[in-house]
């Protein structure tokens, strides 16, 4: 059998599994193997065969059928748009139908009144019913009735509300001309109350669904919300627009969120803190601007509107609305950007990513008067509580480490005592740590000033303060372990005095100059970092512990310290009865430094 006639054997269905495999062996079953191969090769070519041969009519033909498709789809709009007005025109017709039926079991049972108490009665509440219908004031209610169906159905708004006015002023000259004692006629106003509420009711959906709609642009939000404001009030319109607005920004904040936009690095997650904030921004902006459209700067009443706001009302509402969205904003923004960046040297990163939505977020102060920076400062600072506490326990153990390796080199004669003291070149040296020390008191300084938080600002004071403490209590705590190790040379004795002596002199430069200096761009914004007066306790205790006698009264710096002139030089024997006091600051600064943080993380869990 040839190839032809086997895929015709399968094309035409005429293949049957049991009785053309049932009794073949494993031999025929490989050779079947081959022969399907050598189908599914035939296949291939000849489809290849197809292709090659009406390629050319294809391109041809593809202008056409894009053409065609965009005829199709225009054809589809306007059948989808036939289809809401004759889904309108039934309801319409229902309502008619509902309305004759109406009247006639009111005539039915009009009629039946009359015939129980006499029937000429009866047919005469009949006769008046069809007249009142048929002319007069009834054919202007049925026809304005029926005008309001047709601008429900064909989504005429504004002609809808105007006739719906229009049934609410015919409606209220009825109740005024009606028979009190009469139940027919209050029958009858009950009937036509009822229209005009379900008309209402359908209107107000109408807006509501024009409002929502997720494609819908300003000018439509403005317009729909205008309309529900005057059908259904003040209050139930702002709710709705905001209602529209949060699921707008809904779907623009799950838009940015992916995998590769946020966490993945410092500009990945500063990107993604950008773009969150601008998302948030725009859509607040946006908002007030439609509000501001609809109501007006004071939101007085639109139109009549019955829902009784006032713009005191309506602005607090938007006002909470507002603070609601920036809370639920800075909870994505520390769940995908800031978390990842929670380690000890991401605090520049994080200072980053909390700035670019702090931007956006201070824009809105100066354009639209929303003071949504507090409730930023509140949402981010539990993380960036805990970021900055491991940044300074970190920088701790570094200057503690450093300063113990810096005396020891100079006990062991590696580094010289500082040759001048009262020179800072020589000081940083001998101590390098303390370049170290102003370095990442600076980097911190310059990210504490971006954010300007009052809390950012009081736990970097705190931190100067411990951080300062911790220093000079290891400087004194090493320079004392020197002195007392057994079996210590007397040139290395010398050594570690002339190095007390410059220590003492490091702190005070640090104290008078350096420090505010490095933390000067973070005092322009946030007042005095350094507290000269606890600072100096700091230092006092340093003196003590190295056995100085006097400690200088932060002269003004001019060129060099003062210090030296004012400090006596320890002595070995005081040295070795300062013992206890070096070793009570060392302890009390690392306990003052662990009480911090542990402060710092119980705070931050409370929260």
């Amino acid at each position: 059998m040839s190839l032809a006639a086997r895929l015709r054997q399968f094309e035409e269905g005429r293949f049957d599994l049991e009785a053309d495999l049932g009794s073949l062996t494993e031999k025929g079953v490989e050779t079947l193997r081959g022969e399907l191969g050598a189908l599914d090769a035939e296949v291939g070519t000849q489809l290849r065969s197809a292709v090659g041969t009406h390629y050319a009519d294809f391109v041809k033909a593809t202008p056409g059928i894009l053409r065609l498709e965009g005829e199709v789809q225009q054809l589809r709009n306007l059948l989808h748009t036939m289809g809401d007005v004759v889904e309108g025109l039934k309801e319409v017709s229902a309502a008619v139908s509902a309305q004759s039926a109406t009247a006639a079991s009111q005539a039915a049972a009009a009629q039946s009144r009359g015939l129980s108490s006499g029937g000429a009665g009866g047919r005469a509440a009949a006769d008046v019913e069809a007249a009142w219908r048929a002319g007069g004031d009834g054919a202007k209610w049925l026809e304005c009735l029926d005008d309001a169906d047709v601008a429900v159905a064909e989504r005429r708004l504004s002609d809808a509300l105007a006739l719906l006015r229009r049934l609410e002023r015919l409606l209220s000259r009825f109740v005024a001309a009606a028979d009190a004692g009469d139940p027919a006629q209050q029958a009858r106003l009950d009937s036509l109350s009822g229209e005009v509420e379900r008309r209402r009711e359908a209107l107000i959906a109408i807006s509501e669904q024009q409002v929502l709609q997720p494609t819908a642009a300003s000018p439509d939000i403005c317009a729909g919300a205008d309309l529900l404001g005057r059908l259904a009030g003040q209050p139930h319109a702002l709710v709705t627009v905001l209602e529209a607005h949060a699921a707008k920004l809904k779907r623009h904040q799950a838009a940015l969120l992916r995998p590769a936009a946020s966490g993945g690095g410092d500009a990945d997650g500063s990107d993604y803190a950008a773009a969150l904030g601008q998302k948030l921004a725009l859509a607040l902006a946006a908002a007030a601007d439609d509000l501001h459209c609809v109501f007006g700067s004071g939101a007085a009443p639109v139109g009549g509107s019955d829902g009784g706001g006032t713009g005191a009302e309506l602005d607090a509402a938007f006002l909470v609305w507002a603070l609601h969205q920036t809370e639920r904003t800075c909870h994505l923004l520390r769940k995908h950007a800031l978390l990842p960046f929670a380690a000890p040297a991401g605090l520049h990163a994080f200072c980053r990513c909390a700035f670019a939505f702090a931007a956006h977020a201070a824009a809105l102060e100066g354009t639209h008067g929303l003071q949504l920076m507090p409730t930023v400062h509140r949402e981010l600072w539990p993380v960036l509580e805990q970021v900055l506490a491991r940044r300074v326990r970190k920088l701790g153990d570094a200057l503690r480490k450093a300063a113990v390796a810096e005396v020891e080199a100079i006990a062991g004669g590696a580094v010289p005592p500082p040759a001048d003291p009262s020179s800072w070149e020589c000081l940083e040296t001998t101590f390098p740590s303390a370049n170290y020390f102003l370095d990442e008191l600076e980097g911190m300084a310059a990210e504490g000033r971006r954010l300007a938080s009052p809390r950012l600002l009081g736990a970097l004071r705190k931190a100067v303060c411990d951080l300062f403490q911790l220093y000079t209590a290891s400087l004194a705590a090493a320079i004392n372990r020197g002195l007392k190790a057994h079996g210590m040379q007397p040139e290395a004795k010398e050594r570690l005095a002339a190095a007390a002596e410059g220590a003492m002199e490091l702190s005070t430069l640090l104290l008078e100059r350096m420090l505010p200096e490095a933390l000067a761009p973070l005092s322009e914004v946030g007042g005095q970092v350094c507290s000269s007066a606890v600072l100096g306790q700091h230092l006092e205790r340093m003196g003590a512990a190295l056995g100085f006698t006097a400690l200088p009264a932060s002269p003004p710096f001019e060129g060099g310290s003062s210090s030296a002139g004012q400090l006596q030089a320890a002595s070995l024997a005081a040295a070795a009865t300062s013992a206890a006091l070096e070793a009570e600051a060392y302890a009390g600064a690392e306990t003052a430094l662990e009480e911090s943080s542990e402060h710092r993380y119980r705070s931050t869990s409370e929260e």
